[in-house]
């Protein structure tokens, strides 16, 4: 049995889609704009709700404060890298120009 937190498929989507910005390095580490998370079913409006949910449970933590000198920004978690990891978002490659895992886009 994993000691890992429950996702709601909400929350689900936005840490997928937090790795399905293109503004992340490819690897588990996700470091984004609030702005920039490609979630497919959430709807902008239910975003934030659904961040505060995840920082409650240590997936992730916010930064910034909106202003226009201050993006908002979503910084994935190690316990959110764990969840990531358990529900199959990564798969693990060894090339000669990369070795270590990195986010499996098809992992749904």
């Amino acid at each position: 049995m994993s000691n890992l937190p429950k996702l709601t498929d909400l929350e689900k989507d936005v840490l997928d889609g937090i790795y399905r910005s293109e503004y992340t390095d490819g690897g588990t580490t996700a470091n984004i704009w609030t702005w920039s998370v490609n979630a497919r079913i959430t709807k902008k409006n239910q975003l934030s709700g659904v961040v505060s949910s995840l920082v409650k449970k240590g997936i992730v933590t916010v930064g910034g404060d909106g202003t226009k000198d201050n993006d908002n920004t979503i910084d994935v978690t190690a316990l959110g890298i764990e969840v990531a990891r358990d529900l199959g978002f990564f798969e693990t490659v060894d090339t000669p120009s990369y070795k270590g895992e990195i986010f499996n886009r098809e992992h749904n």
